[in-house]
């Protein structure tokens, strides 16, 4: 569960700079698992905006978007697990608070947004300044998310800066096609981190997101879910998780 943090102004430069994105290249949303399909997949739908695009074309394109939610976002945040950890490590206890790894995912990424908030700017902000959440249109999981929302802002954040949730369609809201892009670059920077290789290569657009190291990311690995699993066992609080905060290098 990832997502940008912005100012409402920079989301109206962004949603225009977009926009004109997708225009160039006449393509009229982004979705990251429609781009990702190979030629052969493509074929079988007519409208697949991308057919008979080189892989120059592709990566031009890619590293067109990443620069717009590069320089008009505050910052980016998420919440990450292994699902086969999770699967195999957490207990039915926890389980029956948070029975599916999105939800798990999910106040982990509120988590991350409050503390980022709290602990890595110089300035302040003011009291009056609080945060409009806008998720991805989604049936299965909205009503927990709800719940999830409420309890997190009720027990985690005194400075009352989570405002509302809404879940919207990418299609509408520009803003969640560029964290449909992050979801899917930080699921493979996770992956290869957790198999012990290198998070991103040399030279790929995945630098271009990480360009000003505004990356803060929170995971937990099988280590952190075992000892949540203790934590809970002794009726502790767990840990907050381990951070991936992203540089140039990507590490």
């Amino acid at each position: 569960m990832v997502g940008y943090v912005s100012w409402k102004d920079d989301w109206k430069t962004f949603c225009e700079q977009w926009a004109d994105v997708l225009k160039h290249y006449h393509v009229s949303v982004f979705h990251m698992a429609e781009f990702n399909k190979n030629e052969i997949n493509g074929r079988k739908d007519p409208k697949w905006p991308y057919r008979g695009w080189s892989n120059e074309k592709k990566d031009r394109f890619i590293r067109e978007l990443a620069s717009v939610a590069v320089q008009n976002a505050l910052f980016g945040a998420g919440g990450l697990v292994s699902v086969r950890d999770y699967d195999r490590i957490i207990p039915d206890k926890l389980k029956a608070e948070a029975v599916h790894p999105y939800h798990f995912c999910f106040q982990l990424f509120f988590d991350t947004v409050l503390e980022t908030l709290r602990n890595r700017f110089d300035v302040p902000f003011p009291p009056e300044v609080k945060v409009r959440f806008y998720f991805d249109r989604q049936q299965q999981f909205k009503e927990k998310a709800t719940q999830l929302f409420n309890q997190v802002r009720s027990l985690r954040d005194p400075e009352n800066r989570m405002a509302t949730i809404q879940f919207v369609s990418k299609e509408k809201h520009i803003p969640i096609q560029a964290a449909d892009l992050l979801a899917f670059r930080m699921r493979k920077v996770l992956t290869r981190k957790l198999k012990g290789k290198r998070p991103i290569n040399t030279g790929s657009w995945d630098e271009e997101l990480a360009a000003r190291g505004n990356l803060v990311m929170s995971y937990y690995d099988a280590e952190n879910l075992r000892t949540l699993a203790a934590n809970v066992a002794r009726g502790k609080q767990g840990p907050s998780g381990k951070h991936i905060v992203d540089d140039p290098k990507g590490q």
